[in-house]
This record gives C-alpha cells, structure tokens and sequence, in this order.
C-alpha cells in the first residue's frame, strides 16, 4: 500500500479523516502510481464529507451512514436538478472502474 492508502485504512472517525484531508496533497493525476492516485481521489472525497457530516451533525455515526445519507442527498440534488440518477450511477461506476484499472 501507498502512503495515502495506509492512511486512509487507519481512520476511524470523522475528525481523523478531517485531520488527513486538511494536509495538502499532490492532484490525483500528477500521481503514476494507481493505487495512490486512487487514494488521493479518495481522500478529495472525503473533504467534500467532511464538512457534510458537521453540517448535519452525523459526526458519530459510521463512515457507511455518513456516505450513504450523503449519496442520498446528492440523489435528491440530482432530481431537482432534473439529472437522471442512472445515468450519474452508470457515468460514476465507469469513472471508478477507468481509474481503479489506471486507465
């Protein structure tokens, strides 16, 4: 595993990850290596939750909540939007594979 990746797997809580997400990283696409770029894709997400959770004060539930109560919104964002949700699902499960194959 990468620097980024061991990281990330040794975070239990929201303000660990909000402590990690705070050290300034190198782009994703600067990075060769596939699985630290995946880590640091990761790791960008999680300062986008990180400020979500404080907002709904969902600090001491579990990263699976946290991230679901987060994709659910976005679902709700997506339909006022009038955005189909299939299609970002289709568009984001094909990102993560790309990117998970270093493509």
């Amino acid at each position: 595993m990468t620097v980024t990746a061991v990281a990330l797997s040794e975070i239990a809580t929201i303000g660990e990850l909000a402590a990690l997400c705070s050290v300034t990283a190198p782009s994703a696409d600067s990075v060769a290596e596939p699985v630290e770029s995946n880590a640091l894709r990761g790791l960008l997400a999680g300062a986008g939750l990180v400020p979500y959770v404080a907002r709904c004060g969902t600090a001491t539930d579990e990263f699976e909540v946290q991230i679901a109560d987060l994709v659910g919104d976005l679902h709700h964002l997506a339909d006022a939007l009038g955005v189909m949700w299939s299609s970002v699902l289709d568009r984001a499960e094909d990102y993560h594979r790309e990117e998970r194959c270093g493509v």
